[in-house]
């Protein structure tokens, strides 16, 4: 990390320890779903690979890379138009009901492929996905230190973080994901002058040019200003289904020390729907996740679904709002000056003990039976490449739903 940002920062933050403390609890995860979700004619596959565009350095003056999943080359750099804009008169919908599950609906369960003894394990198999379990392709495109793979439980004997299927965990993360399970001290031996200070570690420079663009066919543009493709289905390609990128993406200065998983695959026969376990710690917390000076540095852990039935982020609260370091989802926070009465002993042992991160959470997604999908895993700080947020992920399975995207407590 480069000691100049580092510093600044760390210097700002004593204001802001000064500022009180503000807590957010789990307020409610967004069980509630719409059964209208529906599904148009089945559109183009993006590209499973990202082309050499979608870096940009950052004196460049404009976006470059390919088309944007809303059909317009320049929908990413441009304000929002009428229909993407955050005033009007409707409201978006949260009080709904979950739909039904088909009794057609069967999907196909497999054995785990990372059960057994250590071999030659690549993510898609720590994450659940065996090579036979469907007509599927996997692809990783990320620094290779910010992947890691974790067997068994990390932290300590309060810590839920425990594989959810198989033996192992994957870690993505803006920084050296190995870094995850390591203990306070551990990481001090590591980094003497870094960590001497645990809330400024763990802090990893990745390297990577900023990116003012997100990799096609994710996008931060809303569909909608007050409605999301489980309230009209003709909206399903034209952007964010779930509108809730906008605000957090305009509110920083674009993407650093970005990293991503993708797999594209055929839904199997009776399935309508996947579903997919996750963790989310960012070690901006506590100086960075409180106050107006905050908001630039909000992390996000964004998991992008280009499907007939929605295309856009489908982890999100119960307000809209993606998983990031400001999360109401970061239920375990550390305590610290800022919030001295916070108290998370499952974070206790690993690198996140001085830190904040969410229970185990599950998101389930609609898809359509027979078609091809995209699906996309990303991490990236946001506005700089200080503090580095990590999310484990586990447990990914087809499964049933008539329901718009809904994530809860797992």
């Amino acid at each position: 990390m480069e000691e100049g940002p580092r510093l600044l920062r760390a210097a700002a933050a004593c204001a802001l320890i000064l500022a009180g403390c503000q807590v957010r609890g789990l307020v409610g995860s967004n069980e509630s779903a719409d059964s209208n979700a529906g599904t148009n004619p089945a559109s183009e596959t993006a590209s499973a690979s990202m082309s050499d565009g979608d870096t940009v350095d950052p004196s460049a003056g404009g976006e470059t890379g390919s088309q944007s999943a809303s059909g317009d080359p320049t929908a990413n750099d441009t304000e929002l138009g009428e229909d993407a804009s955050s005033s009007g008169d409707e409201q978006p919908r949260f009080d709904v009901s979950p739909g039904d599950t088909s009794d057609a609906c069967a999907p196909p369960t497999f054995p785990s492929c990372d059960a057994g003894p250590d071999r030659e394990l690549e993510w898609q198999h720590v994450l659940g996905l065996c090579d036979d379990d469907a007509k599927a392709s996997f692809h990783r495109t990320t620094i290779e230190k910010s992947v890691a793979f974790v067997e068994g439980r990390i932290g300590g004997p309060h810590s839920p973080y425990t594989p959810r299927e198989g033996k192992r965990m994957l870690v993505l993360s803006t920084g050296d994901a190995s870094e995850l399970a390591m203990s306070t001290e551990e990481l001090r031996a590591k980094h003497p002058l870094a960590c001497e200070d645990p809330l400024l570690c763990p802090s990893t420079d990745l390297g990577g040019a900023r990116r003012i663009k997100l990799p096609d066919p994710m996008t931060w543009r809303p569909v909608h200003h007050s409605r999301d493709c489980s309230d009209d289905a003709e909206l399903v390609g034209k952007g964010d289904c779930s509108n809730s990128l906008v605000e957090p993406w305009q509110s920083g200065d674009g993407a650093y020390d970005y990293g991503e998983l993708r797999m594209v695959a055929e839904v199997p026969r009776f399935t309508d729907a996947i579903e997919f376990d996750f963790a989310f710690f960012s070690s901006e917390y506590p100086l960075y996740t409180d106050g107006a000076d905050a908001a630039p540095f909000n992390d996000m852990f964004v998991a992008w679904l280009e499907s007939e039935a929605w295309t856009g982020n489908v982890s999100f609260d119960d307000a809209l709002q993606p998983i990031t370091a400001q999360s109401v989802f970061m239920d375990f926070r550390s305590p610290s000056e800022l919030c001295p009465d916070c108290s998370a002993p499952q974070l206790e042992g690993f690198a996140m003990e001085h830190h904040a991160g969410t229970k185990w959470l599950t998101t389930k997604a609609p898809v359509v039976p027979g078609e091809t999908i995209e699906l996309v895993f990303s991490i990236f700080d946001l506005s700089d490449s200080s503090f580095d947020s990590m999310v484990l992920l586990d447990g990914f399975e087809w499964s049933c739903s008539s329901s718009r995207p809904i994530t809860t407590e797992g």
